[in-house]
């Protein structure tokens, strides 16, 4: 009856530690699934810094070029205004020109006439 007791204690040790083996192995299941989660929150996580990086390259072109474009701007509006009043002053010599060629075409009038009364 000894052996027999022994031989049952054995069966429910050997059966307590198959029940705890499994249960081991499923533990070493749900951290290796853990695990997996967590590296693809590490990467979708690396993803993101890559993309905000990207983000934050793309404001600091856009700010680079958003100030090259005002330098153009105030650029092309101080030819403007060069030129505008370099169109003033040739008009204004353009006027004068004008005024000289008819006092011009009066003095030669003048002559043509005094030549034709001699």
């Amino acid at each position: 009856m000894l052996q027999t007791s022994t031989e049952s204690q054995v069966e429910a040790i050997q059966k307590v530690a198959a029940t705890a083996s499994r249960d081991i192995q499923a533990i070493v299941a749900r951290i290796q699934e853990i695990d997996g989660i967590n590296s693809s929150v590490a990467a979708a996580a690396e993803q993101q810094g890559a993309a905000t990086a990207e983000i934050s390259r793309s404001i600091h072109n856009a700010s680079v070029n958003t100030q090259s474009i005002a330098t153009s701007v105030q650029g092309i509006t101080d030819t403007a205004t060069t030129i505008g009043a370099a169109n003033m002053q040739t008009k204004s010599a353009a006027r004068e020109l004008f005024r000289a060629s008819e006092s011009l075409q009066s003095g030669v009038k003048t002559v043509m006439q005094k030549a034709k009364a001699l």
